[in-house]
């Protein structure tokens, strides 16, 4: 599961913010909706890039008629030993679809995390992988996962790119002492929909969710109540 070519770079990070700026370009509802990546602080380009937090997060607030998004990046997480551009793109857009992601939403009106992370495969990650090249030596090297794109997804070479971003997910997890892969499943059924500003599904849930997100299925049933069965 490791990729020993993993590592983001100040430009590369660079790449990733204008990806995600030139994505929300298509995906905003309308032009006043704004996004702010890594707000400037004073004249240092270097400043968040530099914090050794391992953080990435949302901010949303309307301002004079504005819908203003922030999202934050922080240094020690886009320098995850396993993290890749890639892996750092998925995580911008699932920050991006707590603004824009949609219903169900959490008790503060920001899009839950499931449903954040079912729209950073199945509406952002797809367009915004248009702005970024794809780097041959991130590509997912995996019987399950070529199996699984070439059974189930319409475009295969979205699929097997997106796996390879979802990756670096699978690590971060690790670093909190979570554990999830491509081929299991949640066993976890949601009754109701849990809307608690600190819930987090489990990781193998976020994975299925993604998964199903790449492929255009329902959100599955271990976070989203009347979901689908996990697609294995």
């Amino acid at each position: 599961m490791k990729n020993a070519n993993a590592s983001v770079n100040f430009a590369g990070y660079l790449d990733v913010k204008n990806a995600l700026y030139q994505a929300f370009e298509e995906l905003k509802p309308d032009n006043t909706h704004e996004l702010i990546i890594n707000e400037k602080v004073g004249d240092d380009p270097y400043y968040w890039f530099g914090l050794a937090m391992v953080h990435a997060s949302y901010v949303g607030i309307e301002q004079q008629g504005r819908s203003v998004h922030r999202i934050f990046l922080f240094g020690g997480f886009i320098r995850l030993q396993e993290m890749t551009k890639d892996g750092l793109l998925l995580a911008g857009c699932h920050e991006m679809g707590h603004g824009i992601g949609g219903a169900p939403l959490k008790v503060t009106g920001t899009s839950s995390e499931g449903q954040s992370d079912y729209f950073a495969t199945k509406e952002c990650l797809k367009i915004a992988f248009k702005f970024l090249k794809a780097n041959p030596s991130e590509t997912i090297q995996d019987n399950y996962v070529t199996n699984f794109c070439k059974t189930n997804a319409k475009d295969i070479k979205y699929c097997l790119r997106a796996f390879g971003a979802l990756r670096s997910d699978i690590y971060f997890f690790e670093t909190l002492g979570e554990f999830a892969s491509f081929d299991n499943y949640s066993p976890n059924r949601a009754i109701i929909f849990n809307n608690e500003a600190t819930y987090y599904p489990d990781a193998q849930c976020r994975i299925d969710t993604m998964i199903h997100g790449i492929i255009g299925l329902e959100r599955p049933i271990c976070w989203y109540p009347n979901g689908r069965e996990r697609k294995l």
